[in-house]
């Protein structure tokens, strides 16, 4: 060997499956650190960070009564549908449903 060079080590395929797993095994940690960290800085933290919402009652009113409206027509369509077997009425039931359950 020529002066100041040095062997460089082997790479095998072991040291690169282990590397593969620290990598993995780092962002585990990370995946499952993460959320509880959120949750202490957001649960510790200042009073402005959790602003409350105040929704007035006409609201729950107006959508209880959007959402009976919908489901009516989810039966009064869905009916039509199996009468007619026509699929966009099965269609049409079926967004009507998604709707009622908003």
């Amino acid at each position: 060997m020529p002066l100041g060079r040095t062997k460089s080590p082997r790479i095998t395929p072991i040291d690169v499956a282990r590397t593969g797993e620290q990598r993995r095994l780092r962002i585990a940690v990370a995946a499952l650190v993460a959320p509880l960290l959120v949750f202490v800085v957001l649960h510790y933290g200042p009073e402005a960070w959790d602003p409350s919402i105040v929704v007035l009652p006409q609201h729950f009113y107006i959508v209880s009564a959007t959402s009976l409206v919908a489901f009516a027509m989810v039966l009064v369509v869905g009916i039509a549908s199996v009468r007619t077997r026509e699929p966009r009425t099965l269609f049409l039931a079926c967004g009507f449903l998604a709707v009622a359950g908003v």
